[in-house]
């Protein structure tokens, strides 16, 4: 029972819909600021997540990106934003495959250890 509770714990970022609305704001803000005129159309009107899957940095959330169409999207968030307030982060780095409708995102905490 103890096992399933910590791995309910670890995936509670699917359920954190102010951090899922502040990562659609900032991908927006990415794509606007881009040099290449095709990805600076793009917006992102709302990450749905899915499944979390955990990983030796953190967890990988797959779900689907609505940027206006739907892409498929992978989120990689580290451990250390697992278990704590998620109020300072950023977008690390980020792939986008328009061919394909894919997003994949590496997300980085924003503290005093990653300054």
């Amino acid at each position: 029972m103890s096992v399933t509770n910590e791995i309910s714990h670890r995936h509670q970022i699917l359920q954190d819909l102010h951090f899922w609305a502040r990562l659609a704001s900032m991908m927006t803000a990415k794509f606007q600021a881009l040099e290449e005129k095709a990805l600076r159309r793009l917006w992102v009107d709302d990450f749905i997540p899915d499944r979390a899957i955990d990983t030796k940095y953190g967890v990988n959330v797959e779900g689907a990106a609505w940027i206006p169409s739907r892409f498929d999207f992978v989120a990689s968030i580290p451990q250390k934003m697992l278990h704590r307030r998620r109020d300072c982060f950023c977008i690390r780095s980020f792939v986008v495959g328009e061919d394909q409708l894919t997003l994949r995102l590496e997300i980085q905490c924003q503290d005093k250890s990653t300054k």
